[in-house]
């Protein structure tokens, strides 16, 4: 277990949700703003994001204003779907697993600390089904005992791992006369291996009429990382409850001034006669290295010569705002569905369940409806309105995200050329 720079008092602290959305990302959109709004989350982490049968989901869709989105290749068979969204003011970049094997249905993001210091953060989901499990059940351990010997100082992993037969207290305990081979077993030895501490040791899946299991975990690399842990109301007809937790970490500053070409601006006529070179003598007898460093070259020095810059400031905690659909009434549905779930956790009564089932139903109706008629108008105004319209849609599809350090032939990140 890496030792060196734990979670302490002097942390700083990032929101963390997590949860199992139980098929379409899509089918949860409303209420998965609303969560950024209301509760101001940094790190959202959600497993189970694409049906099981049906339409893929189409990423710019996925994309929340004001977060850097980042998914596992959804198009791969056999998967579910992860995906982080980390706010766009934290500096993240998606990593992958140097190994052979790596475990497909699993994101890997690091986020920039203070003082040297990385967040690893991973997202995983393990297939409910046996068969499909114990196909990638070696590539899932070893892809999580290379997340435990990173060098990332700090590490978090959320998803649903799907072993409702282990009890987890300080120790994960199986039951008596457990099968040292069966799958469960091997998690087990797989998590003590890593030296990770999971932190849920109640139920996190509840369905009418059934015992309560715990499917979803979350581990750290030192205990004291994550507080005030708290299970919260499932996202719309999910039958798995919602994870939120502070989890200590100081990350870096961002810069306050930030310094862009201003393509606008730029004297393209000058550009295209500063780079009318003869290229076949400028390169001739030269390796493939030496004819990009020239290239390279001469292409920056054109567009600093003839693109002016500009500076503007970055903001250090630009939340998401309210969406422009949501009503007075879809918020106080949500609100009571909430409050609803609380009072069934406490009481386990059924009757309770039931009243929560309906104003879940309700919530998600009143959300819909006014996403719909809220669209529905700004297209039939959008001659009129042509600003409003695309600054909308465009708020749907850009997703952005920093480029990822690239490995050297020795499986090594290199992080400049």
């Amino acid at each position: 277990m890496d030792n060196k720079k734990g979670g302490n008092n002097t942390d700083q602290r990032l929101r963390v949700y997590y949860t199992n959305v139980d098929n379409s990302v899509l089918s949860k959109y409303e209420e998965l703003i609303e969560l950024t709004i209301n509760d101001k989350y940094d790190i959202i982490l959600l497993t189970k994001i694409k049906p099981k049968f049906g339409q893929i989901p189409d990423i710019p869709t996925m994309n929340i204003p004001g977060y850097n989105l980042y998914t596992n290749d959804l198009h791969v068979t056999n998967t579910r779907g992860v995906s982080v969204y980390v706010r766009s003011t934290l500096n993240s970049k998606r990593t992958i697993p140097i190994l052979t094997n790596t475990y497909n249905d699993s994101v890997w993001i690091i986020v920039n600390g203070s003082r040297n210091s990385e967040l690893l953060i991973g997202c995983v989901y393990r297939s409910g089904s046996p068969e499909v499990a114990l196909q990638y059940e070696t590539n899932l351990h070893e892809t999580l005992i290379w997340a435990a010997n990173t060098a990332c100082s700090h590490k978090l992993i959320a998803g649903d791992f799907n072993h409702p037969g282990i009890t987890w207290t300080l120790a994960p305990e199986l039951p008596e006369r457990v099968n040292t081979s069966s799958p469960q077993s091997k998690f087990e030895e797989c998590v003590r291996d890593s030296y990770l501490f999971q932190h849920i040791t109640k139920p996190t899946r509840y369905r009418s009429q059934q015992t309560p299991t715990l499917d979803d975990l979350v581990f750290t690399n030192e205990r004291e990382m994550i507080v005030n842990m708290l299970r919260l109301d499932p996202l719309g007809a999910s039958d798995h409850t919602g994870i939120s937790a502070d989890f200590l970490f100081t990350p870096s500053s961002p810069p306050m001034n930030k310094t862009t070409p201003n393509y606008n601006r730029g004297d393209y006529e000058s550009l295209r006669n500063a780079l009318d070179i003869e290229w076949k003598r400028e390169l001739a007898g030269l390796i493939t290295q030496e004819m990009t460093n020239i290239i390279e070259k001469n292409i920056t020095d054109a567009v600093k010569k003839h693109i002016p810059t500009r500076k503007h400031q970055t903001t250090s905690g630009d939340y998401t705002r309210k969406p422009l659909w949501m009503t007075r009434t879809a918020y106080q549905k949500t609100k009571r569905k909430r409050n609803l779930w609380i009072r069934y956790l406490n009481t386990k009564d059924n009757s309770d369940y039931q009243q929560y089932i309906k104003a879940r139903n309700e919530a998600t109706h009143a959300n819909r409806r006014a996403r719909r008629d809220f669209e529905t108008k700004l297209a039939q105004e959008s001659r009129h309105n042509t600003k409003t319209f695309w600054n909308y849609v465009n708020s749907r599809r850009v997703v952005k995200g920093s480029i990822s350090d690239l490995q050297d032939p020795q499986g090594q990140y290199v992080k400049t050329d």
